[in-house]
């Protein structure tokens, strides 16, 4: 009687064999779009070279802020070189804050940009939850 658990090179048993523990685990992740959003303050960051050189499609990570003055619901919204780049706006922010609160991981991706005047920068950004 043959042995169903041999492993034949191409096999499904082979390649899952193959892969390094963290590779299994991403292949059953899944990016979920959860929301659009705009950026808020940018007109208020000290150093503005984070939005003249973000482009769309970059990806922000979010970080939260629980201890922020004005809104124990902020999430601040940085570059890869974790440079500032903003805030998710109050309005939205909750149930977003709520999710990173119990460990899921959240992070934005660039759709839209348009410098609109001074300091002033509209930037639409789509936040996705990476959930396993």
């Amino acid at each position: 009687m043959p042995n169903e658990l041999t492993t034949n090179k191409g096999s499904f048993l082979a390649n899952i064999n193959s892969l390094k523990p963290a590779d299994l685990a991403r292949s059953f992740q899944q990016e979920i779009f959860l929301t659009e959003s705009l950026i808020a303050g940018t007109s208020h960051l000290k150093d503005q070279s984070v939005l003249t050189e973000m482009s769309p499609d970059d990806r922000l990570i979010m970080v939260r802020r629980p201890d922020n003055s004005y809104d124990s619901y902020a999430i601040e919204l940085q570059d890869t070189k974790g440079r500032k780049a903003g805030f998710i706006p109050r309005r939205q922010n909750a149930i977003l804050a709520r999710l990173m609160d119990a460990g899921k991981e959240l992070y934005g991706v660039v759709n839209k940009m348009q410098h609109a005047n001074g300091d002033y920068w509209i930037i639409e950004l789509k936040v996705f939850m990476r959930d396993f």
